[in-house]
């Protein structure tokens, strides 16, 4: 009887000592487990605003003439557009519009195809803008512009997309850029280039059309200011 009261006890002993074992490593797998997601949220899954700037604006084609009805402007532009993703993972973008404005009067606009930036790479987007000449003809402030010897103009463009982690978590962002730049007549060259990029990270929104009156706004209250150099561009 003695002998099997002691097998009993070391029966329940050996069953208590293994299922601590058991609850000590689901506790360290938990926390293991905490410790990986933590580190991901802070690393992989971890989303940063691609960043979208102006890389070079190219003058083309420029025209001005003094008929009797007054100074007329005729030019196109080559914009470079560089995105650079900082995720470890791709950004996605969809279709979109460049538009430039003069005085509040929209004069051109240029497609921006739908791409894809692989991850940690920057790619750069190239376009070309045909500007509506007839935009300036009769315009007053073309003559008081042309006389300070700088036309300045009002760039914006959105780039809506998406950020998508391991095919898990998927982030619908929209990377926006308004930029001002002049036109100085006398050097034929483009100068003066000062951008506000902002991304915002939005769940299924659709874009809402921008105003130029808000976007000027916008533009000027800007917090984020990037100054660049352009170099005389040459006539083309």
């Amino acid at each position: 009887m003695g002998g099997d009261d002691k097998e009993a006890n070391d029966d329940r002993g050996e069953k208590k000592g293994g299922g601590a074992r058991f609850c000590a490593f689901l506790v360290a797998l938990v926390i293991v487990i905490a410790i990986v997601i933590v580190v991901l949220a802070f690393t992989v899954f971890r989303v940063r605003d691609p960043e979208v700037t102006i890389k070079t604006i190219q003058l083309k084609n420029f025209a001005l003439t003094f008929p009797p009805s007054g100074p007329m402007l005729s030019f196109a532009l080559g914009v470079s557009v560089n995105i650079e993703n900082r995720n470890h993972a791709s950004f996605k973008y969809r279709d979109s519009m460049a538009y430039i404005y003069y005085h509040g009067l929209l004069i051109g606009s240029a497609f921006i195809p739908a791409g894809k930036v692989k991850a940690s790479a920057t790619s750069t987007i190239s376009s070309d803008v045909t500007i509506d000449a007839s935009a300036f003809t009769g315009n007053p402030n073309l003559a008081n512009d042309l006389s300070a010897g700088a036309v300045p103009f009002f760039v914006t463009t959105s780039l809506p997309g998406k950020i998508e982690v391991l095919n898990l978590v998927k982030h619908h962002a929209t990377s926006n850029l308004k930029c001002t730049f002049s036109l100085f007549p006398q050097t034929a060259s483009v100068g003066g280039l000062g951008c506000n990029y902002k991304l915002r990270f939005q769940r299924a929104k659709h874009l809402s059309k921008l105003s130029l009156t808000g976007a000027e706004k916008e533009f000027d209250v800007a917090v984020q200011i990037h100054r660049f150099h352009l170099s005389p561009s040459p006539l083309v």
